[in-house]
């Protein structure tokens, strides 16, 4: 008999190991530590995973059961979106050194007054970390007053083909 006390542990333990977890192998290592393992459900005569279920002790639950979210696929979508935020960080991570050294060289520079070679000379150091370079981030290609023009015209069009209809 399933318990709502059981299922409750068992969500919360999925729902934990997903907030970290970026492969299925992961996520099966993760529940595994909690006495939890996952069975998955194949098409008949494929290897495609149609379904999910998730077994603690003798208490064996599909993965909807326990909750919607909890579906293959979102399961499956919520990993894949792990992986691509850790595959994120790593590479900002890994630009960052170049970053922080240069940073650190020009605020030494402009400190030290090193002032012969250096693009930030005669501005202070709060002007020198708001230069391009040092902003993280893609310049906004749009302005806010580009931005407001556009919502503006589609407004307008919106409006002047609505003046058209009646009832």
């Amino acid at each position: 008999m399933v318990t709502e006390n059981s299922t409750q542990r068992v969500y919360d333990a999925i729902k934990a190991g997903m907030k970290t977890a970026t492969t299925w192998k992961h996520l099966e290592a993760q529940l595994a530590r909690q006495g939890i393992i996952i069975d998955y459900k194949f098409r008949s005569g494929t290897n495609e995973v149609q379904g999910i279920s998730f077994a603690k002790g003798n208490i064996k639950m599909k993965g909807s059961d326990v909750d919607r979210s909890l579906s293959i696929a979102r399961i499956d979508a919520t990993l894949n979106r792990n992986q691509q935020v850790q595959q994120y960080h790593a590479a900002r991570e890994a630009n960052q050194p170049f970053v922080a050294n240069h940073l650190r060289d020009s605020i030494r520079q402009s400190v030290q007054g090193e002032y012969r070679h250096n693009p930030i000379v005669g501005k202070g150091i709060l002007e020198a970390l708001l230069e391009p370079q040092f902003v993280a981030g893609p310049p906004d290609p749009m302005g806010d007053a580009d931005i407001a023009r556009r919502k503006r015209k589609k407004h307008e069009a919106e409006h002047s083909q609505s003046q058209g209809i009646s009832r």
